[in-house]
């Protein structure tokens, strides 16, 4: 009961995004795909699918992660990860959520999950793995070529917007491997690029 209250009051109040990776075996939220045998990293669903979300421009602002579940989005209301494990992640929240990650806009250095001491904090207590059902989610984007919708939080104050989240387009994951985090404990390290002839980042409205 006081799970389901906390996952209610993040729906409706949160802009803080940092809900990606708390639980370092992901094991509580997998779930049976109606396909059989796989597994979702998230709260995943059969009505989630890769590429631009359905009526949704890149560039749209929504005033909370409820909204952004509601538009299709990025459908993880406390998770920074939304896919399955046989065919990558379907999205992504960006919001100053893990101390390691790196934005330089077009190009994305993403950090996994677990690890952290505790719900919703960016420190780092421990090492990270591959094993962890989100990274290996986000890791088979590579082989599957499958693009990632991002979503920058207001927290992400070079690139993000002003208020709320932002869908900033489809990127590719490029690259994952193992790096060492400023508190000197191993991280898994994503490189996301984003998709060329999308609207510039540069021209994305941020209020």
């Amino acid at each position: 009961m006081a799970m389901e209250r906390l996952r209610r009051q993040i729906m409706q109040n949160d802009q803080s995004g940092a809900y990606r990776f708390n639980d370092d075996t992901g094991s509580a939220t997998q779930i049976a795909s109606p396909k059989g045998g796989d597994f979702l990293s998230s709260e995943a669903s059969a009505a989630d699918h890769y590429g631009h979300p359905d009526k949704c421009p890149v560039g749209r602002i929504f005033e909370s992660r409820k909204a952004c579940y509601d538009a299709k989005v990025h459908r993880a209301p406390m998770k920074g990860i939304l896919g399955t494990v046989s065919e990558g992640a379907y999205s992504i929240v960006m919001n100053d959520g893990y101390e390691d990650d790196v934005d330089e806009g077009d190009v994305v250095y993403y950090t996994g999950a677990g690890g952290q001491d505790n719900f919703g904090s960016s420190v780092q207590i421990k090492d990270q793995s591959f094993d962890h059902l989100d990274n290996r989610t986000l890791q088979r984007n590579i082989v599957t070529k499958h693009p990632v919708r991002v979503i920058r939080g207001s927290k992400n104050t070079k690139y993000g917007p002003f208020r709320g989240y932002r869908y900033d387009g489809l990127y590719d994951v490029v690259h994952a491997d193992y790096a060492k985090g400023k508190r000197g404990y191993q991280i898994c390290r994503f490189k996301l690029q984003r998709r060329p002839g999308q609207l510039p980042l540069k021209d994305l409205p941020r209020m």
